[in-house]
């Protein structure tokens, strides 16, 4: 399951405790970056660094890529 994926389900589980419409764009925000796995979050960044070019920007697009799905096409 992609990060993406992960946080689509976790906002629909919080969607179904009934929150009001009202809480939902700040919430689901919160929701999906707390999904973020942070081992493999990490696991990305130290591959982007130990295979890539070394730089920050081929780290940041891992983790786009990551974060996407993107990696998995």
């Amino acid at each position: 399951m992609t990060p993406i994926e992960r946080a689509a389900q976790a906002i629909r589980d919080d969607w179904q405790m009934g929150r009001q419409a009202t809480e939902l764009d700040r919430r689901d925000a919160r929701t999906a970056f707390e999904s973020i796995d942070a081992d493999q979050l990490a696991d990305v960044i130290l591959a982007a660094t130990r295979f890539g070019d070394g730089t920050a920007m081929d780290a940041a697009q891992a983790v786009k890529n990551w974060l996407t799905g993107k990696d998995q096409q």
